[in-house]
């Protein structure tokens, strides 16, 4: 799911599961980005649901049939910052918080059993990538090798704005290029 414009400069890619408390940890430097650069930074999210999670996958299904409303934008908030609910409060209930206008649709998408088709994408992207853990970011081709802060990532931004690669004079350790 992309957040900002296929155009735009700087694209991030993010491979996140909803459950990983450093993916809601990095979703901060997310809102504070795409606050700072409306139209320069686009943001991708794609779903990687670890398995060692056992709410990724329904909270991933959660955020889908969110997007049939609308929706995933406001739902991916409150998934993140509701994390140590999950199992204790109904999908729809955390739905409903978000401003899912109709809960029965929701509901009737969330019983669903097929396989959700941008949850398999994320997937096979991911084997694609060679992308092992979350949250996984890679920034205009450059997979990093770890989640970068808030000032780093708008430094990367500034980089790319003046022309440069995003990891251009970066002081911590870079990633690869991303196959």
């Amino acid at each position: 799911m992309r957040a900002g414009e296929t155009d735009a400069p700087v694209q991030v890619v993010e491979f996140a599961d909803f459950e990983c408390p450093y993916c809601a940890r990095f979703e901060e430097t997310v809102r504070t980005i795409r606050a700072r650069y409306p139209d320069e930074v686009a943001f991708t999210f794609v779903h990687f649901p670890l398995t060692m999670h056992s709410f990724a996958e329904p909270a991933a299904r959660a955020a889908e049939c969110a997007d049939l409303q609308g929706g995933f934008e406001v739902v991916r908030t409150v998934l993140f910052q509701k994390q140590q609910a999950f199992g204790s409060v109904r999908w729809t209930d955390l739905a409903k918080q978000a401003g899912i206008s109709d809960p029965a649709q929701f509901d009737e998408c969330m019983a669903d059993t097929r396989p959700v088709e941008r949850i398999e994408q994320g997937r096979r992207l991911r084997d694609s990538l060679g992308v092992r853990g979350t949250p996984t970011i890679i920034v205009n081709g450059w997979k990093l090798p770890m989640p970068p802060s808030s000032e780093d990532l708008d430094k990367m931004v500034k980089n790319v704005l003046k022309g440069g690669s995003p990891v251009e004079d970066m002081e911590f350790v870079i990633g690869s290029r991303a196959p």
